[in-house]
């Protein structure tokens, strides 16, 4: 994995939220993170919805909705597809504080820029990602990472 020079003024992931205090619960079992492996979706208890209405939605894409409970919290996420069906982008509630005032929960996604095919799974490989996706403020202050896959082992 390869990771572009950090976003001026960014210093890392930071956690001050009591409900977040063990190290465990820094990283819930769902997150952004999930799109590495797409087989993490193929649950029973992850409901799928294709809205009409969604802002993701476009006439080059079409959107999918998810919703699952992940450590007692109701997950939702938005995806849209282009008409092949590769990820373009990815919209969901995250918890955090990502200007420094009280944390709650708080649009958050990416675009996917390219995808690669690695033992059998085709995840994307080339992402731009930050909090309040989907408004003028994520190109402006919320992209905080960047990052090229070219390789991926799956133990």
């Amino acid at each position: 994995m390869r990771f572009s020079p950090p976003i001026e003024g960014y210093n890392g992931p930071k956690c001050d939220d009591p409900r977040f205090s063990e190290p465990e619960t820094l990283i819930p079992p769902w997150t952004p993170e999930g799109l590495r492996l797409p087989s993490v979706f193929c649950g029973d208890d992850v409901a799928w919805s294709s809205p009409d209405s969604s802002p993701l939605a476009s006439p080059h894409n079409s959107s999918l909705h998810s919703s699952f409970v992940v450590q007692g919290e109701r997950a939702e996420l938005d995806l849209s597809l282009d008409r092949m069906g590769r990820l373009k982008t990815f919209k969901l509630p995250r918890w955090g504080n990502p200007d420094g005032a009280e944390f709650r929960y708080v649009d958050f996604g990416g675009i996917v820029e390219a995808e690669g095919t690695f033992c059998g799974y085709t995840i994307p490989t080339r992402l731009r990602i930050g909090w309040y996706f989907g408004t003028e403020r994520f190109a402006s202050e919320g992209e905080f990472f960047r990052a090229t896959i070219e390789d991926a082992i799956y133990r």
